[in-house]
């Protein structure tokens, strides 16, 4: 609220492993951001939903994440905290998700979105494609700056006079 925003409309996103962090954390409940009610919206761009894929996967995975990983690291086991995919928590999260896949995208992260997608614990989620776009460049697309802000309006209930005269989806742009 001090910054000018509406405490009780709280839209989450991130990027990459960002994505993971931030459909996490809104499904999640109560935080340090609020509690569950509060997060309306989340958006995951071009991530990792399901560490297990990743550690499975990459040569070298279950070393690289050893330290987040904890005793994990050398068990074959994953901490279902780090799994989202069929997250109890998903159920339960009453906001809308929005996963962004770019059209070139690494495979791994392709099919954890549709993954988390095809969910059967997934409620109100929506998967898009940003045609032509790459892991990195898909947050420069103005595609991808339009759809998630109409995206985020829409689930904040933001009305046409709340939102910005010249941002990503007015008439002007």
């Amino acid at each position: 609220a001090r910054f000018g925003g509406d405490p009780d409309r709280l839209a989450l996103l991130g990027h990459s492993a960002g994505a993971f962090v931030a459909i996490k954390a809104a499904i999640s409940p109560g935080d340090d951001l609020g509690t569950r009610s509060s997060i309306r919206a989340a958006v995951g761009v071009s991530g990792l939903y399901d560490v297990d894929h990743f550690v499975n996967a990459v040569p070298g995975g279950r070393r690289f994440l050893a330290p987040l990983l904890g005793s994990a690291g050398s068990s074959a086991e994953i901490p279902t905290e780090l799994r989202l995919t069929n997250s109890p928590e998903l159920l339960k999260f009453d906001g809308q998700l929005l996963l962004l896949l770019a059209e070139h995208e690494l495979p791994l992260l392709a099919g954890d979105a549709v993954e988390l997608w095809k969910s059967p614990r997934r409620r109100q989620c929506v998967l898009r494609q940003v045609p032509e776009a790459d892991h990195v460049s898909i947050m420069e697309e103005s595609v991808t700056h339009r759809v998630v802000a109409e995206f985020i309006w829409s689930a904040c209930k933001v009305t046409t006079k709340q939102r910005p005269p010249n941002g990503p989806g007015s008439p002007t742009n």
